[in-house]
């Protein structure tokens, strides 16, 4: 899958089905374009709406595209990390600026609009890739999502880093307020299957923590796993933040 332009997969999940979904980002310019499932009777063509757009796209068994979806705004925007649900559906999460459409054209479609300079989003996609909801979370700082996994519940657990305060669940019963104790901090939330929020929790010291990854853990639980990098595109290395330093 791609174009002209540069295009990388940020994160993939497998299905109980065994069909596959993978989330990055593509393009490098407004109206860049990224082909699925290249010459085949189920390709896709998405096109950015601005410097670069996230996409997420889901491929049967057979390796057969099954739809590919994209959302974004003017500035720079990526999937990091998806997870596949128990009913089929799929939930990304990553960094979006400014402001980002989800679900674009659809009865369900979202504008998310980031308090700062970038934010958090966490997204859930219906089996057939229709949106169902979309949540952001963030302030002033950069935030972004870099793992999330699936409960057994149909709960999600996100995780990621924050620059100065961060808001979850804005508008919510349970919003919470997180203060990082240094110039970023690691977060772990978790949301209920309508996206609603249920907790936020910080970690960290006076340094710049963060860049970890999520995996589903025994009955249900979640564990951080490990140090991650920013992951690679075709053609030069590329990373969220690099790339909205480059396009703004």
């Amino acid at each position: 899958a791609g174009g002209n332009y540069t295009e990388g997969a940020g994160g993939i999940a497998a299905c109980d089905d065994e069909s596959v979904v993978v989330t990055g980002a593509f393009g490098w310019g407004r109206d860049s374009t990224a082909v699925f499932g290249w010459g085949t009777d189920s390709e896709v063509t998405l096109t950015s709406a601005g410097s670069i757009d996230l996409f997420v796209a889901r491929y049967d068994g057979n390796g057969a595209l099954k739809w590919a979806k994209s959302a974004g705004g003017d500035y720079a925007d990526a999937g990091t990390a998806v997870a596949a649900l128990a009913d089929g559906s799929v939930v990304v999460t990553g960094i979006f600026w400014d402001k980002a459409v989800f679900g674009r054209g659809e009865s369900t479609q979202v504008e998310l609009t980031s308090a700062g300079f970038s934010d958090i989003f966490v997204a859930c996609y219906t089996a057939g890739g229709g949106l169902k909801w979309a949540k952001r979370a963030g302030g002033p700082g950069w935030d972004e999502g870099l793992g999330v996994a699936a409960l057994a519940n149909g709960s999600v657990a996100v995780t990621g880093r924050f620059g100065g305060e961060a808001v979850f669940g804005t508008g919510e019963g349970k919003a919470t307020t997180l203060v990082p104790a240094g110039n970023s901090d690691i977060f772990v939330a978790c949301y209920e299957k309508t996206g609603m929020l249920k907790w936020a929790k910080p970690a960290g010291g006076q340094g710049d923590d963060g860049q970890v990854r999520q995996k589903q853990g025994k009955e249900g639980g979640s564990m951080i796993l490990h140090e991650t990098r920013p992951f690679p595109l075709t053609g030069r290395s590329f990373h969220p933040r690099k790339a909205l330093q480059e396009r703004t």
